[in-house]
């Protein structure tokens, strides 16, 4: 075998390798919020509060997986509400994480809030690397709540009983010329 055969075999061995090995370390973990519209924000008045659940699973996970949850930024109007801030997600299951968010009393229409959250799966160590993590950014602005305008109800319309005659009788036609025909090639 020639030096070069041998040299390409090897590489391709070496990089199917290196997939198999990278394969087993890729995670399905995931952070899902409430919708807070494109621009990720919500309006609150002061004074107000207002839950706000974070789901974390992982479905790639063929073990337990351990998340520890850091507010990192706007820890003066949002706090989790469990009583722990690490979280384990059964294999193929997702766990809840709840937050509050309030408003200060004093606060001024048009604040503007910044909330950070990060989420990190823990090491094989037990430790959590918040420098890896998922992040969870939004605003929370000072200020009344916008209603979206009614959902418009599209028009009911009537099945149109034209177009059900003209398909029908298309069949129709079209089996009576493959009939026409059945019959005159015997």
């Amino acid at each position: 075998m020639c030096i070069r055969k041998k040299f390409v075999i090897l590489t391709a061995f070496a990089f199917t390798l290196t997939i198999i090995l990278f394969i087993n370390s890729i995670l399905a973990f995931a952070i899902s919020a409430p919708y807070m519209g494109e621009e990720k924000q919500i309006k609150l008045m002061p004074g107000d509060s207002r839950n706000i659940e974070f789901t974390v699973q992982d479905a790639g996970a063929t073990a337990e997986t351990n998340v520890a949850v850091q507010i990192q930024e706007g820890t003066e109007i949002i706090q989790i509400t469990d009583a722990f801030d690490s979280y384990t997600i059964p294999v193929g299951d997702k766990t809840s994480v709840n937050t509050r968010i309030t408003i200060p009393s004093n606060a001024q229409i048009g604040d503007v809030y910044k909330i950070k959250l990060a989420f990190a799966v823990a090491a094989p160590d037990g430790g959590f690397a918040f420098g890896t993590s998922i992040v969870q950014e939004f605003s929370v602005i000072v200020g009344k709540e916008e209603t979206p305008a009614p959902a418009v109800q599209p028009e009911k319309k009537e099945p149109n009983t034209l177009l059900y005659a003209i398909g029908i009788l298309t069949i129709i036609i079209i089996l009576l010329i493959l009939f026409v025909i059945k019959k005159r090639s015997q």
